[in-house]
């Protein structure tokens, strides 16, 4: 039969004309599940992105994003934390070490560090703009506590009080005397940091307390102590150690000390390394044999030393007569240095007694304002081997 015919009898008898099949599914029915597979598999993947990553982890990584990446996947890296100071350089830790998160002592030691640097641009940048050149600043002067400057020929009085930080409450007792007075914090007293910033916010002036070797080998000046018999490296070590317990301090002065400040040797070691790094020496002079202030003097160190102890008897009314010594030393002489410590006693008398001080004409003044950096008198220097 013609195919003209055929197809009009297939017509004619209601059979559907033939479609072409895939196996047992047409074109359109292979095309429908196909795009349903791809839909559901892009909605399960945003699914999943979502639940893992969150949003954020749509976004693309801008230069924002890329710069904290970085600083995660190297956990030494350091941040610059002012712009007035070069940062520190990245500190990255040995094969053998494994970063441990830090303590609070170390973050208080890292917020020292920081205001220190700030405060230090700082200057240096109000130096710039009044001279228009960097004035080196040393530290006993950048750290000096401010203070009414004393008319000329008026007595000034320095009072020293030694031994703090042990007893932590007579400590913020002295804390909150009024001042300015001159703190000495033991090296080995513990997390010194809050307490001598506080100091310093009162108007107090800092020093480091420095346990010195001692004549009686019975007595203990507590650890790391300066001695003698020590080698230049182990010396640097520990005095370097007692100047890193904290922050802003002018200088040091001896505790203890009777044999160590007689070794002209260690005393000298001890003096160069404070002439570089910018700190004064005061002589607490617990024995008339120091070499202490002679050298000083000779080696061009910022310096000053000790007229009065004020507590060595522990009687409210024995403190008080020392104190009326003090006043009759700063008269004669126009200055005077006390040394006391934070008794009970002590703090009671200076309590009474240092606001009436402007009364009686006398002004009391930290113990930078009692230093002066004294060059060495070419004249009176032995000569070569002889010293």
């Amino acid at each position: 039969m013609p195919e003209i015919r055929r197809t009009r009898h297939r017509r004619a008898h209601g059979r559907p004309p033939r479609k072409a099949v895939l196996g047992s599914f047409t074109v359109r029915q292979v095309a429908g599940i196909a795009l349903g597979v791809v839909l559901g598999g892009a909605a399960i993947g945003a699914l999943a992105g979502l639940l893992v990553g969150g949003e954020d982890h749509r976004q693309p990584d801008g230069p924002q994003v890329s710069a904290q990446r970085s600083v995660e996947q190297d956990p030494g890296t350091r941040v610059p934390t002012s712009g007035y100071a070069k940062a520190p350089s990245p500190a990255t830790p040995s094969p053998t070490e494994t970063p441990s998160p830090k303590s609070a002592g170390d973050l208080t030691q890292d917020l020292e560090i920081t205001d220190r640097i700030v405060r230090d641009g700082r200057r240096q940048a109000e130096t710039l703009a009044t001279t228009g050149e960097p004035t080196p600043m040393p530290a006993w002067r950048r750290n000096a506590a401010a203070h009414v400057p004393a008319g000329a020929g008026t007595p000034k009085i320095a009072i020293v009080i030694d031994d703090l930080g042990l007893n932590r409450s007579n400590a913020w007792e002295t804390v909150e005397l009024s001042g300015p007075l001159t703190l000495a914090f033991m090296t080995y007293a513990p997390n010194p940091g809050k307490i001598t910033r506080a100091a310093r916010k009162a108007g107090h002036e800092l020093m480091v307390h420095v346990p010195m070797q001692p004549r009686d080998p019975d007595t203990d000046p507590g650890p790391n102590v300066l001695r003698g018999d020590l080698d230049q490296a182990e010396l640097m070590a520990r005095l370097d150690w007692a100047l890193s317990r904290f922050d802003g301090y002018v200088g040091i002065n001896n505790h203890m000390g009777s044999a160590f400040t007689r070794d002209a040797k260690g005393m000298r070691a001890v003096l160069d390394e404070l002439k570089r790094r910018g700190l004064l020496f005061l002589d607490s002079r617990t024995i008339a044999g120091s070499v202490g202030d002679r050298l000083a003097a000779e080696m061009g160190v910022p310096h000053v030393s000790r007229d009065i102890f004020l507590d060595n008897q522990r009687d409210l009314d024995a403190i008080r007569e020392q104190l009326a010594k003090v006043e009759r030393i700063a008269r004669e002489a126009g200055s005077a240095v006390a040394i006391g410590h934070p008794y009970d006693e002590t703090i009671q008398a200076l309590r009474s007694w240092v606001p009436g001080l402007r009364e009686k004409g006398i002004a009391l003044v930290p113990i930078s304002a009692l230093v002066k950096e004294r060059r060495p008198d070419v004249a009176r220097l032995p000569e070569k081997g002889q010293r």
